[in-house]
């Protein structure tokens, strides 16, 4: 079967367009209507189509999708439901799908296709490009897809049929389910030592007037950041307090200090994968002020449910003679627990996307105007920045956020950092220094069980003299070694005396 097929005469799914379509608002130079918009989550249980021929498909017949699938030993079962996720209109849009075929309790395969839309404008088709799960569980490589637009969201309905790939085509009707693609949960705690009026969770976007002339003046909320990333958010729990006794005698907190709060004070805490995390508000970590957030929880076998934002750090030093200090410190701490939010997610720096075993081939953004990048590492540093930042992820972060494999993404779920690369502790630094790790001999490669010797080397590359402590790299308190091999976490190494 080839694309030229499914031509507007000979559409093997029906193609229905309740209201205006985009062709037809463009035409008239009417705005899109929020409530026409298609994009979102859809779901659809069991075999609803027809294979091209006619012939129908009993939902439980046993061998319904060994033709269609491809697979001798691999058919979705009807029992589950498969999900997709549509992504051609809306926020930031990717022009993307995505599903979850579940073969069975322990099996699924979820696949994305890349979307351009045909001359009718409620159908868009595509080459799959993307497949994680059993290899030959499904041969297709191409999907069409029509939609139903309605005022109602519960009218909303599209027909994808999946062709290609020597495989017989195969249809199925998917029933709108929410506007969001994934649901998520934030509870956000502060220490009693910390004033409520630096915990914030929302800003004045236009509050600086250093930004961008096109964004708009609202009250941004982290809430309503990860909204528009494509996220259901809700709070599962009140603006609770933890006791700073929980940091022990020095009021500064380890991470396994803030492992501690969060299963006593989260409401949600679970030793389990859910789309749940907890923010804690805290004045200062045990590494000082360098340190202005940290996704702290790396510890146990569920990563990535806990991050903490630190009010007495670098972040609330304004630039001298800023036109508006007080806003330039509000949108920091806002942007740094956006940021350290995101690592919960499990994305990476934007400088550290090619690093380690990404879950697709990535190339470094280092330019890139997104929360996952430090304001101070841009050419320019912050002022160039936030000059051009408009408060969203950039879109090879968007597409991991709504179209991975769910088990990348969900807190608790895959390790940290597991399908990106490794990970440095989050501290900021300015760009008046360059750290170099260098062998000091023309090759790299070292025999086995060869005596390894490196050396670090602290660069000055501000064009200025610079003083600083004597011994900073003789003293492991002053830093943290990460060890990465290729497939496997990341871990910190940590000698046994110092």
């Amino acid at each position: 079967m080839d694309e030229s097929e499914f031509s507007n005469d000979n559409l093997p799914i029906e193609d229905i367009d309740n209201g205006l379509d985009a062709d037809m608002t463009n035409a008239l130079n009417l705005p899109m209507m929020p409530q026409l918009a298609v994009s979102g989550l859809y779901e659809s249980r069991g075999y609803r189509g027809r294979r091209r021929g006619g012939r129908s498909r009993s939902s439980d017949s046993l061998d319904n999708f060994d033709d269609d699938i491809g697979s001798f030993h691999y058919r979705p079962s009807p029992r589950f439901k498969e999900e997709l996720r549509l992504d051609v209109d809306g926020r930031y849009p990717q022009m993307q799908a995505s599903g979850t075929v579940r073969m069975g309790l322990l099996s699924s395969v979820h696949w994305i296709a890349r979307l351009s839309r045909t001359r009718n404008g409620s159908v868009w088709s595509g080459r799959i490009w993307y497949k994680d799960g059993p290899g030959n569980a499904m041969r297709h490589t191409r999907i069409r897809i029509s939609v139903r637009r309605s005022w109602y969201p519960y009218q909303r309905r599209l027909k994808a049929t999946f062709y290609g790939g020597g495989a017989p085509s195969r249809s199925l009707i998917f029933n709108y389910k929410s506007a969001y693609y994934h649901p998520v949960e934030f509870e956000y705690d502060r220490v009693d030592d910390v004033p409520i009026e630096k915990a914030i969770t929302s800003i004045a976007s236009c509050a600086h007037p250093n930004r961008p002339a096109t964004i708009a003046c609202e009250n941004l909320s982290l809430d309503t950041v990860y909204r528009r990333a494509g996220f259901d958010v809700t709070n599962s729990g009140g603006s609770g307090e933890v006791p700073i006794q929980g940091a022990g005698v020095n009021d500064t907190w380890s991470n396994a200090e803030m492992h501690d709060a969060m299963q006593a004070y989260w409401s949600r805490f679970s030793n389990a994968p859910q789309w749940s995390m907890w923010t804690l508000f805290a004045r200062q970590h045990d590494m000082g002020r360098g340190l202005g957030g940290i996704m702290f929880d790396s510890i146990g076998p569920n990563h990535r449910q806990g991050t903490a934002l630190f009010s007495d750090s670098f972040v609330e030093d304004a630039p001298a003679g800023d036109i508006n200090p007080q806003a330039w410190v509000d949108r920091m701490r806002f942007w740094t627990a956006a940021h350290e939010m995101g690592h919960a997610f499990n994305l990476a720096h934007s400088w550290q996307k090619s690093l380690g075993n990404p879950w697709i081939p990535l190339a470094n953004e280092n330019e890139a105007r997104s929360f996952m990048n430090y304001p101070f590492f841009v050419e320019g540093a912050q002022a160039s920045f936030f000059s051009d930042f408009e408060y969203r992820f950039s879109d090879s972060e968007l597409l991991f956020m709504r179209h991975a494999p769910s088990n990348f993404v969900q807190m608790g779920n895959a390790a940290w950092f597991d399908n990106h690369g490794f990970e440095q502790i989050e501290k900021e630094q300015s760009n008046e220094f360059i750290l170099e790790l260098r062998v000091n001999r023309d090759s790299s490669v070292f025999e086995f069980l060869e005596m390894i010797n490196l050396e670090l080397k602290l660069k000055n590359v501000s064009g200025q003299p610079q003083q600083i402590e004597k011994g900073v790299l003789n003293e492991f308190e002053n830093m943290s070694i990460i060890i990465k091999r290729d497939g496997l976490p990341a871990r910190q190494w940590l000698p046994f005396a110092q």
